[in-house]
């Protein structure tokens, strides 16, 4: 058993040699035991761990130094240039440089987007993805999915279903790309097969449908084409692109339309 910066002096080069990373790392907790027959380092509570410009703390942690991986548990939280991740547990794999989050995940990024889910994988500097129910959520709007691949401001999602509680919007599809802004708030949505958009505003609702689909946020403006369909109060439109209005209500068809009135 050891403790404070005797631990930190003897994790320092075999974490270096079995990890491969040029740069110091530290690790200190309230002690820390070595078991030579397994080649394994367990530190057990306070732990904390830094290198390159990262910061991970937990309440304990193993690093085997066979298969090299570590591993951190309970109340994980790691800061770096990507952001915030707090999970239960975090396994890092040095073979393929990535490393696991699990349960009750939930990542900040440096763009401001918040992701929470059961599971988290990380590779590279900028690449998430996401599942086990993962959402995204942002002041009132939240995008769920059955699996979220998040890099550099923008998402591949699929079956995503998104709602805005304050503009009282919901959009469906069975895939859509979502694009970020700086503040992580979510600028565009382009969505792809069996779209369906619904937009309620005072007494009267939209409804509409299509192949595919565009959310423009900072428009205001849902555009939906493929054999789009559009209801709204007593009037059905068919046409080649329907658009609609958010703030106005008013709904615009673009090609050969056909209007119902009901």
């Amino acid at each position: 058993m050891s403790k404070g910066r005797i631990v930190t002096v003897v994790f320092l080069f075999v974490f270096l040699s079995s990890f491969s990373f040029a740069l110091e790392i530290k690790l200190n907790a309230d002690k820390v035991l070595y078991y030579p027959e397994k080649d394994l380092m367990e530190a057990v509570g306070n732990v904390t761990l830094l290198w390159g410009g990262r910061k991970a703390t937990a309440d304990k942690g193993w690093v085997n130094f066979k298969s090299r991986d570590a591993f951190l548990e309970g109340n994980v939280v790691i800061e770096d240039e990507r952001g915030t991740l707090r999970a239960f547990k975090v396994s890092f794999d040095a073979a393929s440089e990535t490393y696991l989050a699990e349960e009750k995940v939930v990542l900040v990024t440096k763009e401001g987007v918040r992701l929470e889910c059961g599971k988290l994988e990380a590779k590279g500097k900028s690449r998430f993805r996401a599942y086990e129910k993962p959402k995204i959520v942002k002041n009132g709007a939240v995008l769920i999915a059955e699996e979220i691949v998040y890099e550099n401001g923008e998402a591949k999602v699929k079956l995503p279903k998104y709602e805005d509680s304050e503009k009282k919007l919901y959009i469906a599809s069975s895939s859509a790309k979502v694009v970020f802004g700086g503040d992580g708030k979510i600028k565009t949505i382009l969505c792809s097969g069996s779209v369906s958009v619904k937009h309620v505003k005072n007494k009267s609702t939209f409804q509409a449908k299509g192949d595919e689909g565009v959310y423009d946020a900072d428009a205001g403006l849902v555009k939906v084409y493929g054999r789009a369909s559009a209801v709204k109060d007593k009037t059905e439109l068919q046409a080649d692109e329907i658009l609609y209005n958010l703030a106005t209500g008013v709904m615009r068809a673009v090609g050969e339309t056909r209007m119902i009135i009901h």
